[in-house]
């Protein structure tokens, strides 16, 4: 489904922000957003299932460790230096927000194929 949504993304940026606002200055600032938003994606839908493989799997805490501290350490220090220490401004939000999905897919690809979830009590 996020495949689908990237495809869109890049195929049609422009006519999916004009479902939101018809402001010519808005739609060409957010084209640059669906194009990072894009490149998001496959490392989002990884992260997405990984996290729930883990928590079903019942190991619930490397989940929530690696979600919190993508949050807080790369998502926010990213979206701030790309934003503001490289004066990127939107792009670089999306950038840096883009920059923790790949880090947490890293993070719990790496969990996952470890394989300390097996050793869990359920």
């Amino acid at each position: 489904m996020l495949s689908a949504y990237a495809c869109a993304f890049v195929l049609f940026p422009a006519a999916l922000l004009g479902l939101f606002s018809n402001d010519p200055a808005i739609v060409r600032t957010g084209i640059p957003c669906f194009y990072v938003a894009a490149a998001a994606q496959p490392f989002m839908a990884a992260s997405i299932v990984l996290g729930q493989a883990l928590r079903g799997a019942g190991d619930t805490r490397t989940a929530f460790y690696v979600s919190l501290g993508g949050w807080l350490m790369v998502r926010l220090s990213a979206t701030y230096l790309f934003a503001f220490g490289l004066d990127w401004g939107l792009v670089g939000v999306w950038i840096g927000s883009s920059f923790d999905w790949g880090v947490r897919c890293l993070a719990l690809s790496v969990a996952f194929f470890r394989g300390g979830w097996r050793q869990v009590a359920v």
